[in-house]
């Protein structure tokens, strides 16, 4: 694209961007996840997604592998041990409703055979005494029971809590699965359903269901201990000294890797606890410090005022500035806030239709922070050294002020990144195309030129050393601008683009260096000379705006647009720096350019709405610029579009005109499109109706008007005037024409100066031009708006141009008619004139358009005898 000779938009020329230099695929990781062009490293489809995708895949297989697993063991270890758990509570639970008619029986027995026996004991039969006839439960026989119906409940309530843990690992693994439009929108979802998980403590659970099954083992060997108290001590007190030893050893194998983190004994359930710890001590640390600030806040405020009270002063110091509290607005009716909360109520509901459509809202709620804790993780969490210098290599191409930017970079772990880890391993030595995604990625991250001299030399001279062997334009630019920078080159002219720059990336290669570096005006322009400006950002935009709006020259004064495109705003403030540029007026002039080659038909309207940009089409800096012949064609065509913004300012006008002239001038094949001819007449046309009336402060604007129309641009190489130019065209210059006489009229009735433009206009009309005017009307020719559409009502609108030619110059009829009488080859021509000459005799000047005709006494009675206007010899 050349953009000294203008440029054609993309949209009308396909552009063949140069490749990059190729990088090798030396290692597996660049082979499976091949690099993106230089630019494409954050669009869906980048690398860095689909790195993502994969090191997501690995860790949530074996993350889910592992809950897997341990739901498995638990569920066959619930279930063994619910069945044996079953078997001792069907024992004991008899203890707990005791049956008396044994004990009855017993003692029924015992008295029979002691009424038997007479005076024989029965302790010398060796009969034993009856047991004791109890109808209450003993407080062992509860516990022991307690303690085993506990301990199967806990079992049972394990296995249900498995089962519902892999029913939910099999929902995450079905999500996940699910297609995906991009990598991106892969990565977004897995990240929010990823983020949920942990969010809820599904992990959590999963630790500690085997903390509830071993619970529940502890409880069944303490149960066993009680039942086995009251049938034989010394076995009971064994079997509690085994509990208790396989407790101690179960408590410190789970509690040691607090202390010891190497230990081989440490379980999901450590870093629970390990975590929770932490939590505690970060609100107890919080909670003291929010006490010790709100304490110190009310001593210092008390302090004061006590001060204030005890001196006596009650009066407000004189120049002080006091901030009182305006009153609040009157909150609206409740029925108001009401209804509107209905409404979005209702909206909710209505979006939470599918599951599909709920997923869908949240992705786009959280899009931002979704892909930041995506590059997060890939930064952070995975331990592949590739992976790593994936995501940080995609964050040099993050867009200025992009929320991104600025979560990632608040992030020491990722802003203390020393630059070697953003390389992928590598066979060979550095290759370009990385080395610059890593220079890039560390001027977004690190800021190194904030960095002192000596600190920045040490850490990145190789990098950008590196650069200056690569001719592409991105290593090319962050290699001058290094040398630049240090001192190595003196002049900003050395930073200057080439005159044909190609390449997809190097407008947000030098954004970033914009951003990064607080750059002098100079440089700053000479920088802007490699940007396509077609693809800066909003962010952008507003960036180097300020940056020249901030760095201007002295002397010039600058009024920034507010509301306007961003293109029109920046050529705008570059049209008004360039007078005081000085030596910077080149790089000036060269930037004003290139903002001309992004204009389009389009947004060339919004020209209108900025006459510091319309002062510099008239210039000699723009006449010596070479502006290309679709630009100018443009420019010609704004005057077709126009009208729809309403009556422009006087001042605007006449600058209009005198850009009409200059476009014309420099490609005067635009009026070969009869569309543009219709809109530059009509310009013309419509800038002298806007002033026919009589008021007085309007015939200034008249005269100004009039004189752009008719006289030359004051510019040595324009040669002609924009009524010589469109009087070529007969079916447009007819209107014109028209216009122009009774502009004229208007303007000598209303006393104005204008023999000068009378000369201009009827020396270059002919009654030949009047002629092929009514020959287009007997051929039915396009006929443009605002002109005679019937031909009968021709000759009476050639009349009205006749009577207003004749009342500004009484020989200009006349001496037209002799040149027609002395050649008698043109026929058709006399009988033409001998037709309007009918029509006028007898007329008189035109009393129809304002103002008094010229010779024209009110008072007289006979007009006629005292009227200048007399077309009949």
């Amino acid at each position: 694209m050349d953009y000294l000779g203008g440029s054609i938009s993309p949209r009308q020329e396909p552009v063949s961007w140069p490749k990059p230099p190729v990088e090798e695929q030396d290692t597996d990781f660049k082979r499976k996840y091949p690099p993106d062009p230089l630019g494409d490293e954050m669009v869906p489809s980048a690398r860095v997604w689909r790195v993502y995708h994969g090191e997501a895949m690995a860790h949530d297989t074996a993350m889910l592998d592992g809950w897997s697993k341990t739901v498995d063991v638990l569920l066959i270890f619930a279930g063994l041990f619910s069945a044996v758990a079953t078997a001792f509570l069907i024992e004991s639970y008899k203890a707990l409703t005791p049956n008396d008619s044994a004990a009855y029986i017993s003692t029924a027995l015992y008295l029979l055979v002691s009424t038997n026996t007479g005076s024989v004991s029965t302790s010398s039969l060796g009969l034993p005494p009856p047991p004791p006839i109890s109808s209450s439960v003993t407080s062992l026989t509860r516990w022991t029971n307690g303690l085993w119906f506990t301990s199967l409940i806990l079992s049972l309530g394990v296995a249900l809590l498995c089962i519902l843990v892999k029913q939910w690992i099999g929902e995450y693994v079905a999500r996940n699965a699910a297609s995906a439009a991009h990598p991106l929108h892969w990565a977004r979802r897995r990240q929010l359903f990823f983020q949920a998980m942990m969010d809820w403590p599904v992990a959590e659970l999963v630790s500690v269901l085997p903390l509830l099954l071993h619970l529940a083992l502890f409880l069944f060997f303490a149960g066993t201990t009680g039942f086995l108290w009251d049938s034989d001590i010394a076995l009971s007190i064994w079997v509690a000294v085994l509990s208790s030893g396989l407790g101690v050893f179960y408590v410190v194998c789970t509690l040691v890797p607090l202390w010891i983190p190497e230990c081989p004994t440490s379980t999901p359930l450590v870093s629970v606890i390990r975590w929770n710890l932490v939590r505690i001590r970060r609100f107890a640390l919080r909670t003291a410090v929010s006490v010790h600030a709100a304490v110190y806040d009310w001593v210092h405020a008390l302090l004061p005022a006590r001060r204030h009270v005890e001196s006596g002063v009650g009066d407000l110091e004189p120049g002080l500035v006091y901030v009182i509290d305006a009153p609040h607005a009157e909150p609206p009716h409740p029925a108001v806030s009401t209804w509107h909360a209905t409404l979005s109520r209702l909206a909710t509901y209505n979006a939470q239709t599918s599951n599909q459509s709920v997923l869908q809202r949240r992705l786009d709620f959280r899009e931002i922070d979704l892909e930041v804790d995506v590059l997060r993780w890939l930064i952070i969490s995975v331990s592949d050294s590739d992976a790593v210098a994936a995501g940080l290599q995609a964050i040099g191409w993050l867009p200025p002020g992009s929320p991104l930017i600025e979560r990632l970079v608040s992030d020491e772990r990722i802003a203390d990144y020393d630059w070697t880890s953003a390389f992928m391993r590598t066979v060979n030595y550095y290759q370009p195309p990385e080395t610059a995604r890593v220079v890039r990625s560390m001027l977004r991250i690190q800021r190194p030129f904030e960095l002192p001299d000596e600190v920045f030399r040490n850490r990145y001279f190789v990098l950008f050393h590196y650069l200056e062997q690569v001719d592409y334009p991105d290593m090319q630019f962050l290699s001058l601008f290094y040398r630049r920078y240090y001192g190595y080159e003196r002049s900003a002219v050395s930073l200057e683009a080439p005159l044909e720059v190609k390449s997809l990336s190097i407008t947000t290669t030098v954004m970033l260096v914009v951003e990064a570096v607080d750059l002098d005006f100079d440089d700053l322009l000479a920088a802007l000379t490699w940007c396509d400006f077609g693809r800066l950002l909003n962010d952008e935009w507003d960036l180097v705006i300020g940056g020249i709006c901030a760095g201007a020259p002295p002397g010039s004064v600058i009024s920034r647009p507010r509301w306007s495109l961003k293109q029109m705003a920046l050529l705008d403030i570059l049209c008004q720096v360039l007078p005081a540029s000085g030596s910077t007026a080149p790089l000036i002039q060269r930037l004003i350019t290139k903002l001309f080659a992004w204009i389009t038909s389009d947004n060339l309207d919004a020209i209108y709405h900025h006459p510091h940009i319309l002062r510099y089409l008239t210039s000699d800096d723009c006449i010596s610029q070479p502006l290309n012949e679709r630009m100018t064609q443009h420019l010609v065509y704004m005057f077709w579009v126009i009208p729809k913004y309403g009556a422009p300012s006087p001042f605007v006008e006449e600058l209009l005109l005198r850009v009409l002239g200059v476009a014309l001038y420099k490609s005067p094949s635009a009026l070969d499109d009869s569309a543009q001819r219709h809109g530059a007449a009509n310009i013309c046309s419509g800038a002298l109706e806007r002033y026919f009336d009589a008021q007085q402060d309007s015939r200034p604007f008249l005269s100004v008007t009039l004189r752009s129309i008719l006289r030359v641009v004051p510019l040595p190489v324009v040669k002609q005037t924009l009524w010589e130019r469109l009087r070529r065209y007969d079916t447009f210059s007819f209107g014109l024409a028209r216009t122009l006489a009774i502009a004229l009229a208007a303007a000598a009735r209303h006393g104005l100066d204008v023999a000068h433009d009378e000369d201009a206009f009827l020396s270059r009309l002919r009654l030949q031009d009047l002629l092929d005017m009514w020959q287009r009307f007997v051929e039915n020719s396009a006929i443009p708006e605002g002109m005679p559409h019937d031909v009968d009502e021709f000759p009476i609108h050639a009349v009205h141009i006749v009577q207003h030619c004749i009342e500004l110059r009484p020989t200009w009829w006349l001496d037209n008619l002799r040149v027609i009488h002395d050649d008698p080859s043109d026929s058709q021509l006399k009988r033409f004139v001998a037709e309007i000459e009918a029509l006028l005799a007898g007329l008189g000047p035109c009393t129809d358009c304002l103002g008094v005709p010229l010779g024209w006494e009110e008072e007289a009675e006979d007009h006629s005898s005292v009227c200048t206007f007399n077309p009949i010899l």
